[in-house]
């Protein structure tokens, strides 16, 4: 096992002393950002950024400058981010791997002094560390974006865990520049932070939040004021009381509850629905399904409608329009996973799984030579051509699953959301490019095109059932998906609950 995750303090001015690293893990590294090439240490690898060497930023600002461009320092996926006033006491492999096991992008402490931003501000004043603007310049921004800075929940910087990706850089970046824009007024980190992630980033970043002394006084770490260990007196009711946009939570992460998934239930057409469990949705394309209740109805501004996207059609609507839980999953009207209504333990199943899907079906030829024998294969070379020069990191798992008589089918899945909002990007960008070389009348295509296209055995004998293209061309893109990006899949058995064609079998289900 190499490099697990990535400890970073920083050191700039003369304010407060380097603690050493009272227990080492050989899975982490523990770099030190400074600005001084005469800073040493035993237990530290010191890093001097030779910008903020040359730069007249005051310590402060450089320090933000460090803190905001912490992923140029580090080399691992999963960052630990410390305030020199934070000595680690022991391995954080624990606490790594059940943050990487929870799969958020952030973890960060809440204020254990204070509740809201607003009380912040007059305790920066109150020991003139800012001036009276602050405060006002605070509100100001606040009432333009509708923001209330009275919230609940402030953010303690002072530790904070996050995954070295894109969305994590992406805030960073906007943290650094809404710090330099206004660094005059909005001194202090956790308020811009707090601000910025409630503002701007809650529907973009997958977040988890403790209450501040779980954090700071632990057998992890331990908080010095003035070299003298910060003893907290454990009797305070704030140990036990926590908020987060004005919600009272303990030290339990506020976003996440057991089993927090949505199950769509894509469907056509009226059906008896029996799947009563509240975590399942039914979504339906326009009107179809008017006689029932309950139905979130799914309509986007695409040139081609739901007819050729299938099921890709409501759950390219859901990715961007439905506030999505930790876990999203999808099965039909008709095909359902086998568990029904009894919905496993999606916690404990992702302990062990990356994803979760329809069991594979082998089939008797390699996918290529399958979809051929139902559809016209051209379609299907078409988007290799596309996943080529598009989405070149693809194209090895795509050549793997041609040839493969293991499929994934009927897009029926359950997936964290980060992966299912990556899988609904990666699926419309193939199809956009597909749509984009064949052109929108594909009425025309299928009708100029029917040799290839109609097959003997229905329903690949229905002119009109060939015609949802995008649908089939998804379904094994599905299983490309699913090799390129996951190293494990709990495969869950699937039933049959209705007979529309005559060579289906309705499965018999047993106690």
């Amino acid at each position: 096992m190499g490099l697990l995750y990535s400890v970073v303090t920083y050191m700039f001015g003369d304010y407060d002393m380097l603690r050493d690293v009272a227990e080492k893990d050989e899975y982490g590294e523990y770099i030190c950002v400074t600005d001084n090439p005469s800073l040493t240490s035993e237990t530290w690898t010191v890093v001097v950024d030779d910008y903020l060497r040359s730069s007249d930023l005051t310590p402060l600002e450089k320090t933000m400058y460090a803190k905001t461009g912490v992923m140029d320092y580090v080399h691992s996926d999963v960052v630990i981010s410390v305030d020199a006033s934070v000595q680690v006491l022991s391995s954080l492999s624990d606490i790594v791997n059940d943050f990487i096991n929870v799969g958020c992008d952030m973890r960060l402490a809440l204020h254990y002094k204070r509740d809201n931003i607003v009380d912040e501000i007059d305790e920066w004043i109150s020991t003139k560390r800012v001036d009276a603007s602050c405060k006002a310049d605070f509100l100001e921004r606040a009432a333009k974006v509708g923001f209330d800075f009275n919230t609940k929940g402030l953010i303690e910087a002072t530790v904070a865990m996050f995954r070295n990706n894109k969305s994590t850089r992406d805030f960073f970046n906007k943290c650094r520049f809404e710090f330099f824009e206004y660094a005059k007024t909005r001194r202090p980190m956790q308020g811009w932070m707090t601000y910025l992630l409630e503002h701007y980033y809650s529907d973009k970043l997958k977040l988890e939040f403790y209450g501040g002394r779980a954090i700071l006084y632990s057998k992890w770490f331990q908080l010095h004021y003035h070299d003298q260990k910060k003893i907290p007196p454990f009797d305070d009711v704030k140990d036990k009381k926590y908020y987060f946009n004005g919600v009272e939570v303990d030290t339990i992460p506020v976003d996440v509850k057991k089993n927090d998934v949505v199950i769509f239930v894509g469907a056509h057409r009226n059906f008896d629905n029996t799947l009563t469990n509240e975590v399942y949705k039914v979504l339906c394309p326009n009107d179809t399904c008017s006689g029932m209740t309950n139905v979130i109805k799914c309509e986007l501004p695409y040139v081609l409608k739901d007819w050729f996207y299938s099921e890709m059609y409501m759950l390219t609507y859901a990715a961007r329009n439905i506030e999505l839980p930790r876990y999203v999953g999808f099965c039909h009207y008709r095909k359902h996973f086998k568990f029904e209504n009894e919905i496993p333990d999606f916690d404990e199943v992702f302990t062990k799984y990356d994803v979760c899907t329809a069991k594979p079906v082998t089939l008797p030829v390699g996918i290529r030579e399958q979809y051929g024998k139902c559809h016209n294969v051209e379609d299907l070379d078409m988007v290799g051509e596309i996943i080529g020069w598009k989405y070149k990191e693809y194209k090895k798992s795509f050549d793997m699953a041609m040839k493969s008589k293991k499929m994934f089918p009927y897009n029926m899945f359950v997936m964290k959301r980060e992966d299912f909002l990556k899988y609904i990007d990666f699926m419309n960008g193939v199809l956009d490019e597909y749509i984009k070389m064949v052109g929108t009348e594909i009425d025309k295509r299928v009708n100029k095109n029917k040799k290839k296209y109609l097959k003997k055995q229905a329903p690949n004998n229905d002119i009109e059932y060939q015609k949802r293209i995008g649908g089939y061309l998804a379904e094994r893109l599905t299983t490309v998906f699913i090799l390129k990006n996951f190293k494990t899949a709990a495969g869950f058995q699937t039933i049959l609950t209705e007979k529309i064609y005559p060579n289906e079998k309705i499965t018999e289900k047993k106690d």
